[in-house]
């Protein structure tokens, strides 16, 4: 028999797990928002001013701005995803410990 010793215990602040996933999926938010904002910026309102001489350039900054947008979104994702394996990982712990308590309650009562 394994003797339990407290150094072996597991122990999650759910509240802060909880409110990590409750921060990430704000921030997300604003990622994706930024991402918005800056598909809305079209860099080719710009040709009239550079001409066929800043057409490299342009497309040189299109490329960019859209790679830019791309990345905001892709980010505003991965952070989301955190937000909700967070919030998921709060719940489950709250669960299992919850079930656990109750599972040797029963056991402790048949004693």
């Amino acid at each position: 028999m394994t003797e339990y010793c407290d150094r072996d215990a597991i122990r999650i602040d759910t509240t802060a797990v909880r409110r990590f996933g409750d921060e990430a999926a704000a921030l997300a938010a604003r990622l994706h928002d930024a991402a918005d904002r800056t598909r809305h910026g079209d860099p080719s309102t710009l040709s009239a001013v550079l001409g066929p001489i800043g057409a490299p350039v342009l497309a040189a900054l299109t490329a960019t701005h859209t790679a830019h947008a791309r990345d905001l979104d892709r980010l505003g994702g991965l952070l989301g995803g955190m937000g909700d394996a967070a919030t998921a990982s709060a719940d489950a712990y709250e669960r299992t410990t919850t079930e656990t308590a109750t599972r040797l309650g029963a056991l402790s009562e048949e004693l």
